[in-house]
């Protein structure tokens, strides 16, 4: 199952945000069935930002959201 996440964040607090995404991202890959992760940013708008989540199926991820 792929999990996509936009996010809309002000330029100014774009590196912060990266770290609160990768402390997340951190979490969420020691949870059962996460298989892969990936950040990214905008390169033609720095504002947007996506967090992209694999998993085995779908009852994997809304377990590691509970």
């Amino acid at each position: 199952m792929l999990v996509v996440n936009r996010f809309r964040v002000p330029v100014e607090d774009g590196e912060a945000f990266r770290a609160d995404l990768t402390n997340a991202l951190d979490v969420l890959a020691e949870r059962s069935g996460y298989v892969e992760g990936r950040i990214g940013r905008n390169l033609d708008d720095p504002s947007l930002w996506v967090l992209t989540t694999r998993w085995e199926n779908v009852g994997s991820y809304r377990r590691a959201l509970g």
